[in-house]
């Protein structure tokens, strides 16, 4: 997990509820308190907006 790899990370942005609880159960395992230790966000994004701008995006990368 990535909160492993960035032990001094002090904020996570997750992209619904269900990995946000994810998130701070694992935290919770390896002892860091939500909010005291790291503060934790949920970013929504319009899945079709999601989609349109990165398909958009990767097509610029490629030149079509």
């Amino acid at each position: 997990m990535l909160i492993t790899a960035a032990p001094e990370a002090d904020t996570i942005f997750c992209g619904n509820d269900q990995i946000a609880d994810g998130a701070r159960e694992t935290l919770a395992a390896l002892g860091r308190r939500v909010p005291d230790d790291v503060a934790s966000g949920v970013v929504r994004q319009p899945g079709r907006l999601v989609v349109r701008e990165s398909t958009g995006q990767l097509l610029r990368r490629l030149g079509n």
